[in-house]
């Protein structure tokens, strides 16, 4: 956002001497001020979105649109969205809406956002997920949903990321 730097959680470290599957999906947010010292812990603090949903865990990439960062879920369906303008700390800077009730949203890793349009890159399913950003975050009416599947000639089994280069929206393919 031109100061911060935000880490998406993912996973818990495993108890010691457990396998990487026993690990638990985390809703803990990091930031780091670039304006600090990297090494120093004073330049990092921490937000369990958790506190708000307990489906806002695990998220695999973020995007951010001048004003708002936006948490992509790679399980739960549940999308975080922080306000960059407002104090991290404060429960009232962040919102979750359950995009898979409301869309059909599915598994994702990462968004691109071209401007006005959010586009969260479905993995593993083919349901492309976009949020109007210039309307309300929790209302249905700005947001909505495409099964790529019904595309001619494409049979895709989901896409690992996706970019914009001024005009169109590219999905990357995970495989065919």
């Amino acid at each position: 956002d031109g100061r911060y730097i935000y880490c998406c959680p993912g996973y818990t470290n495993p108890t010691a001497g457990a396998p990487f599957g026993d690990a638990a999906e985390s809703g803990v947010v990091m930031r780091l001020d670039t304006a600090g010292d990297f090494r120093d812990a004073a330049s990092y603090c921490t937000f369990d979105a958790r506190a708000l949903d307990p489906r806002a865990v695990c998220f695999d990439g973020a995007a951010f649109d001048g004003r708002y960062i936006y948490f992509v879920p790679l399980h739960a369906n549940t999308v975080l969205r922080l306000d960059t303008r407002a104090d991290f700390d404060a429960r009232e800077s962040w919102q979750t809406y359950d995009a898979g009730s409301a869309v059909g949203m599915g598994p994702c890793v990462g968004a691109v956002y071209d401007g006005q349009f959010l586009y969260f890159v479905p993995f593993g399913h083919s349901t492309m997920v976009c949020y109007d950003t210039r309307g309300t975050f929790t209302e249905r009416a700005h947001w909505c949903a495409h099964d790529a599947a019904t595309t001619p000639g494409l049979d895709p089994a989901g896409f690992k990321g996706g970019f914009f280069d001024g005009r169109y929206i590219y999905f990357v393919p995970f495989r065919g």
